[in-house]
């Protein structure tokens, strides 16, 4: 794939071009040599959900190949067509408020703190979610649907050995929720062809820079309208 271009907001930029420069894509788990002994790795998944429309978080790296080192997290807001690169090192991540809402922490270190954005990487803020020694995060935890702010952080506490757990509450970050003005019409496309296997497909959802919180059930289920038959489809 592509790597993430140098006109999108929010996203990293990489000094590399050419063959040289393409985004690669790491899966969960994987082995890795270290100091003579092979250590298991977990990087963040390919993540996404059926309620948010579009949006696919991964974790991987931009380069030659694939590969362990100089690794971060990218963000496609089209389906995988085209990434943002919105932060480096490994990390877990989930999406809440039907993808309004991205959190994500450190798991590849000890850490302290929690990063989200309500605008899909235009803006971060970072909140320190524990005073007491680092916690090594092991997942960030949303319902299924990703319909809540409330989400869920668990992982190993370094002080104490023991499990940790956080109930994390974004309900209160919006003061209004959205209306019909704060949402866009976004249809898929695969190489500029917006028609694939006969169906141009149309979906609702919250406009990226739109400081409101979903009130209501946003549906993915798309509006379908049958594609008109060109000389170009008949043999």
């Amino acid at each position: 794939m592509a790597a993430p271009s140098a006109n999108d907001e929010g996203s990293r930029q990489f000094a590399c071009r050419g063959i040289a420069c393409h985004l690669h894509l790491h899966g969960v788990r994987k082995q890795r040599l270290h100091r003579d002994r092979f250590q298991r790795v977990e990087f963040g998944p390919l993540h996404t959900k059926a309620n948010t429309v579009g949006l696919v978080m991964a974790t991987g790296n931009v380069g030659l190949a694939l590969s362990d080192s100089d690794v971060g997290v990218f963000l496609s807001r089209d389906a995988g067509s085209s990434w943002l690169a919105l932060a480096s090192g490994s990390h877990t991540y989930d999406f809440a408020d039907h993808g309004a809402l991205i959190l994500m922490a450190r798991n590849d270190e000890p850490t302290s703190v929690l990063g989200y954005t309500w605008n899909q990487g235009l803006n971060w803020t970072s909140c320190q979610f524990t005073s007491k020694p680092l916690v090594e995060i092991d997942n960030i935890e949303a319902d299924p649907e990703a319909a809540s702010e409330v989400l869920l952080m668990f992982g190993l506490d370094q002080a104490t050995g023991r499990g940790y757990l956080a109930h994390v509450d974004f309900s209160s970050l919006h003061e209004r929720a959205c209306d019909e003005t704060d949402y866009e019409f976004w249809r898929p496309a695969v190489g500029g062809l917006r028609c694939q296997l006969g169906v141009e497909r149309t979906f609702k959802r919250r406009r990226r820079d739109a400081a409101c919180y979903n009130k209501d059930v946003v549906e993915s289920k798309p509006t379908e309208v049958i594609c008109q038959c060109s000389r170009d489809d008949y043999a």
